[in-house]
């Protein structure tokens, strides 16, 4: 895992949830260096109540050790539940799971279903944070993708994995298609005519490299992959995001040019103005009424999440009339997008649990969350949770989250404001998340 270059120096320079608490919970007040000086290894999916080895050592030497005490953190916060002017964030709640012995190592459990982090501290040293899994094993056969989000022309891993109790037969080497919502095939790879055995706990994985049959780069959208067995058939949906895939090639500044339908959208403004006129000739914004488009007026988070699928060319769920979440029904404008959303991953219901409030403001660090995962990059973000960035008020950015700033400031698409702050719980702008939406997304 790559150590994260944050200049606290060149930010400053930058233009511009409750956590439910676990057994044994106590406040940890975390702060962490750019640079770890521990790290972690652990099994990334675990049973509850099942015993596993959590090792600690040195990440220079790779020595054990001894001593370091072990907490575990939920990997998701609930986002504020009202206007986030009026939000005061919680502090973070731990558990602590252990010491450990002269090997580094300590043996524990985790009682709960749930995804977490793990992070080891000695002497106010703290180690890299390391996601961990905590579910059932279902028992049954799952057929499912790596992850559910990926950027354009990165490896799709498939794995069929049988946990039931009886053998598994695939009658070719490679016994699996791709397809599109629609049904039309994408994909087959050539197989052999070779009997493949999966006996149980056993599996087996397959990579594709979204090319079509012709050899071509996938268009972005929705994918299915369908797989044949001698129990059934399985399927696993995932989507191609069409957002940028190289943090290098940065987006030039647009002009403003062509036909101007806001009154309210002069030029005046060079940072968004341009932004917003290529997003609207471009179908991914809409004005707020009439020939306005009010640049610096709050959005809220529906507005926002339409945006991001929209310049993703992640196509929204057709109503099949079920409530993604509480607050959203399938009369609301946006349910189609949060229906998608949620089903890849964009939106998790740990951190709306009570609803997701479609027409709340949006904060910056919300839409940092939400762009960071339609980027197929949250597993970057969790790589570098806990990450010291540099802003003066990295204490009001959850550690757990810090890493999806992070990747956002990597890749040019946000920044701080000129007294080195990034400002987490501040609403955003139209203008300022026009500006996002254009950063992040893949220009012809």
């Amino acid at each position: 895992m790559r150590k994260f270059p944050i200049i606290a120096a060149c930010l400053a320079l930058c233009l511009a949830m409750v956590l439910p608490a676990v057994a044994a919970a106590e406040p940890l007040k975390l702060q962490t260096r750019a640079a770890w000086t521990m790290e972690i290894t652990a099994p990334t999916e675990v049973k509850p109540n099942q015993k596993f080895t959590i090792k600690v050592t040195d990440a220079k030497d790779d020595t054990p050790v001894q001593g370091a005490t072990i907490y575990l953190m939920l990997r998701y916060q609930q986002f504020h539940p009202g206007p986030a002017q009026n939000y005061i964030r919680p502090g973070l709640t731990t558990t602590k799971l252990g010491v450990t012995d002269k090997n580094g190592e300590l043996k524990t459990s985790i009682p709960d279903e749930g995804m977490y982090f793990l992070v080891a501290e000695k002497d106010d040293v703290y180690s890299k944070f390391f996601p961990i899994t905590v579910a059932e094993f279902s028992g049954e056969i799952t057929f499912s993708a790596s992850k559910q989000v990926f950027n354009r022309g990165e490896k799709v891993f498939l794995t069929l994995k049988n946990d039931s109790d009886s053998d598994l037969t695939l009658n070719y080497g490679a016994p699996w298609e791709i397809t599109r919502p629609n049904g039309i095939k994408i994909y087959e790879p050539i197989s052999t005519q070779a009997l493949i055995t999966l006996e149980p706990g056993e599996e087996k994985t397959w990579t594709w490299d979204q090319k079509d049959q012709d050899g071509n780069q996938v268009k972005p959208g929705v994918y299915i992959a369908t797989i044949e067995t001698s129990a059934g058939s399985f399927t696993t949906k995932f989507c191609v995001s069409g957002l940028r895939a190289d943090k290098s090639k940065r987006n030039p500044e647009p002009r403003m040019e062509g036909k101007n339908p806001f009154r309210d959208v002069t030029g005046k403004a060079i940072w968004g103005d341009p932004h917003i006129l290529h997003l609207y000739r471009k179908g991914i914004l809409e004005g707020k009424n009439g020939d306005r488009f009010d640049p610096d007026g709050t959005l809220t988070r529906a507005e926002f999440l339409a945006m991001l699928m929209r310049a993703a060319g992640i196509e929204p769920e057709p109503n099949e009339g079920e409530d993604v979440f509480p607050d959203v029904s399938p009369n609301h404008w946006a349910y189609t997008y949060v229906y998608r959303a949620r089903e890849m991953g964009i939106l998790t219901p740990e951190e709306y649990p009570k609803g997701f409030g479609p027409d709340i403001p949006i904060t910056r660090l919300e839409m940092c969350v939400m762009t960071v995962r339609a980027l197929g990059l949250e597993d970057e973000a969790a790589e570098n949770a806990g990450i010291e960035l540099g802003f003066d008020d990295d204490d009001d950015i959850p550690l757990i989250y810090r890493g999806h700033v992070a990747v956002m400031v990597d890749w040019g698409v946000i920044t701080g404001y000129p007294d080195n702050t990034f400002r987490p719980n501040r609403t955003a702008t139209r203008r300022e998340a026009a500006v996002i939406i254009y950063r992040v997304m893949e220009e012809d």
